[in-house]
């Protein structure tokens, strides 16, 4: 995918969902304002591959979570690619039109799989390979957990045609300005009632997190193209 990526936009809020008192939910949006307004200077071009779906990038298999951000990258490596970048990650969720979810200008639970009921962990988690050998950590897992298969949900596409870049599990991406053990951040929602939007990000974790609704999918640079993964601006990471 190719076009003009601006790192710094604005997205004004109409109207936000409500908790159980009648109370706004300020991270929650329903109906952004069209359209959204470019606050940089100029756009940067971007020219790159993603993975039309989340790893492993196969239709019917349920994407994987509970990995950390070195296992993900070692596997997007073993293909011969990478973590995506914060500004990657935006501009296929929004295109050009900066739209506020992938899916357009307002939420829509029924296109993506979001805003299913949270459910109360009670116990850590090992990462993937060993929870699943583990008779309690599997449990708690199926318990915990509402994925849905990959390509399950074709409307949840965006402008580009990538899928599930909001909602069914968080993912992994490479932060070039980060710094160790920082250096990888949290994009895109999951299935739960959180953001699930294209531009917030999540730097808190470090990168032995394994979240079991944590992710990835892969991109990869283009022959003759600038690597967006040195380049990225700062600005994407700033949550609008």
């Amino acid at each position: 995918m190719q076009g003009e990526h601006c790192s710094l936009v604005e997205q004004k809020c109409l109207e936000h969902a409500l908790d159980k008192e009648g109370k706004a939910i300020e991270a929650v949006c329903l109906r952004f304002e069209k359209p959204s307004k470019c606050n940089s200077t100029g756009r940067w071009h971007l020219r790159f591959c993603m993975d039309r779906y989340e790893y492993p990038n196969k239709v019917g298999e349920k994407p994987m979570v509970l990995v950390d951000f070195h296992e993900a990258t070692r596997l997007c490596q073993e293909q011969g690619r990478r973590l995506c970048t914060p500004a990657e990650f935006n501009f296929a969720c929004e295109g050009e039109d900066m739209l506020p979810y992938a899916t357009g200008f307002e939420r829509d639970p029924s296109k993506c799989n979001i805003d299913k009921e949270w459910r109360k962990k009670n116990r850590e988690l090992l990462p993937y390979g060993e929870c699943m050998k583990n008779k309690a950590c599997a449990a708690e897992f199926a318990k915990l957990d509402q994925r849905h298969a990959i390509g399950e949900r074709t409307t949840c596409v965006s402008p580009f045609g990538i899928y599930d870049l909001n909602g069914n599990v968080n993912e992994w991406v490479f932060v070039p300005w980060g710094k160790a053990p920082f250096r990888g951040a949290i994009k895109g929602g999951w299935w739960g009632p959180v953001r699930s939007r294209c531009r917030p990000i999540v730097t808190s974790h470090d990168e032995k997190y394994t979240g079991y609704e944590v992710g990835f999918r892969c991109c990869k640079d283009v022959a003759g193209a600038a690597p967006t993964s040195s380049q990225s601006p700062a600005s994407d990471a700033a949550t609008p």
